[in-house]
């Protein structure tokens, strides 16, 4: 089995409460980050969206949802101006089938 074989990708989503005014600023930092593949400004209790993605070794230690709080706590939450986070980590992800 090649190293490529065992490697997958692994999605999670941030919900973010910002200042008022600062979600451009911040959107910017975000994509500061290769990991944050999208943003979505949303309405409703939070302001922002963040769609991120990390490619996965099966054989690594740390597993993905430790990865993804790890990137939560060590570089989302040091940004100025996000009062808030809640992190949405799929169990499994279900796909179209484009046939």
């Amino acid at each position: 089995m090649s190293t490529e074989e065992l490697k997958t990708k692994v999605c999670g989503f941030i919900f973010l409460k910002v200042d008022l005014g600062k979600e451009k600023e911040i959107i910017g930092r975000l994509f500061r980050f290769p990991e944050v593949k999208e943003v979505h400004e949303i309405t409703g209790l939070n302001d922002l969206l963040v769609v991120v993605e990390f490619e996965h070794d099966v054989l690594a230690i740390l597993n993905p949802s430790q990865r993804i709080a790890d990137f939560v706590t060590e570089k989302i939450r040091k940004i100025h101006y996000i009062k808030d986070t809640e992190t949405i980590i799929p169990t499994r992800t279900i796909r179209r089938s484009l046939g």
